[in-house]
Protein backbone atom coordinates (compact mmCIF):
# COMPACT_ATOMS: atom_id res chain seq x y z
CA UNK A 1 0.00 0.00 0.00
CA UNK A 2 1.31 3.52 -1.16
CA UNK A 3 -0.19 6.89 0.35
CA UNK A 4 0.12 10.08 -1.64
CA UNK A 5 -1.85 11.75 0.53
CA UNK A 6 -3.62 13.33 -1.95
CA UNK A 7 -7.39 13.20 -4.07
CA UNK A 8 -5.50 14.55 -7.25
CA UNK A 9 -1.72 14.00 -7.92
CA UNK A 10 -1.18 12.36 -11.31
CA UNK A 11 2.75 12.45 -11.01
CA UNK A 12 3.07 11.18 -7.53
CA UNK A 13 -0.48 8.57 -8.70
CA UNK A 14 2.00 7.41 -11.49
CA UNK A 15 5.06 6.89 -9.28
CA UNK A 16 3.16 4.93 -6.68
CA UNK A 17 1.61 3.07 -9.24
CA UNK A 18 4.78 1.84 -10.90
CA UNK A 19 7.03 1.07 -7.31
CA UNK A 20 3.93 -0.79 -7.04
CA UNK A 21 4.15 -3.16 -9.69
CA UNK A 22 7.89 -3.08 -9.77
CA UNK A 23 7.56 -4.82 -6.39
CA UNK A 24 5.58 -7.64 -7.97
CA UNK A 25 2.23 -5.97 -7.81
CA UNK A 26 0.21 -7.21 -10.60
CA UNK A 27 -3.30 -5.14 -9.70
CA UNK A 28 -3.64 -1.91 -8.90
CA UNK A 29 -6.58 -0.13 -6.98
CA UNK A 30 -6.65 3.36 -6.16
CA UNK A 31 -9.26 5.97 -4.71
CA UNK A 32 -7.84 9.45 -6.42
CA UNK A 33 -9.67 11.14 -9.31
CA UNK A 34 -7.28 10.41 -11.91
CA UNK A 35 -6.40 7.64 -14.68
CA UNK A 36 -2.86 7.57 -14.06
CA UNK A 37 -2.91 4.64 -12.20
CA UNK A 38 -5.28 2.79 -15.04
CA UNK A 39 -2.63 4.03 -17.34
CA UNK A 40 -0.36 3.24 -15.54
CA UNK A 41 -1.36 -0.79 -15.34
CA UNK A 42 -1.91 -0.76 -19.06
CA UNK A 43 1.49 0.29 -19.83
CA UNK A 44 3.62 -2.05 -17.29
CA UNK A 45 0.59 -4.85 -18.18
CA UNK A 46 -1.00 -5.83 -15.16
CA UNK A 47 -4.32 -4.83 -13.70
CA UNK A 48 -6.25 -2.31 -12.55
CA UNK A 49 -9.39 -0.85 -10.60
CA UNK A 50 -10.26 2.70 -11.50
CA UNK A 51 -12.21 4.73 -8.92
CA UNK A 52 -15.64 6.45 -9.46
CA UNK A 53 -15.59 6.13 -13.12
CA UNK A 54 -15.69 3.83 -16.31
CA UNK A 55 -11.99 3.92 -17.01
CA UNK A 56 -11.90 0.99 -19.53
CA UNK A 57 -10.97 3.09 -22.64
CA UNK A 58 -7.70 4.55 -20.61
CA UNK A 59 -6.12 0.87 -20.12
CA UNK A 60 -8.28 -1.58 -22.32
CA UNK A 61 -6.34 -4.37 -21.54
CA UNK A 62 -5.99 -3.53 -17.94
CA UNK A 63 -9.00 -1.97 -16.39
CA UNK A 64 -10.93 -4.62 -14.54
CA UNK A 65 -13.93 -2.94 -13.23
CA UNK A 66 -14.40 0.13 -10.70
CA UNK A 67 -16.83 1.56 -7.48
CA UNK A 68 -19.25 3.98 -8.90
CA UNK A 69 -21.62 5.49 -7.01
CA UNK A 70 -25.19 6.99 -7.92
CA UNK A 71 -25.87 9.19 -5.21
CA UNK A 72 -28.87 10.95 -6.89
CA UNK A 73 -31.86 8.48 -5.53
CA UNK A 74 -30.40 8.64 -1.58
CA UNK A 75 -30.42 12.52 -2.16
CA UNK A 76 -33.75 13.04 -3.27
CA UNK A 77 -35.62 10.80 -1.40
CA UNK A 78 -33.78 12.39 2.24
CA UNK A 79 -34.98 15.55 1.05
CA UNK A 80 -37.82 14.20 0.67
CA UNK A 81 -38.54 13.15 3.38
CA UNK A 82 -37.58 16.34 5.19
CA UNK A 83 -39.81 17.87 3.53
CA UNK A 84 -42.27 16.03 4.43
CA UNK A 85 -41.99 16.54 7.75
CA UNK A 86 -42.23 20.45 7.98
Amino acid sequence: MVWINSWYDPAKEREASESLIAQGADIINQHTDSLTPVQAAQYKGVYAFGYDTNMTRFGPDAHLTGSMVHWGGFYANTAKALLDKQ
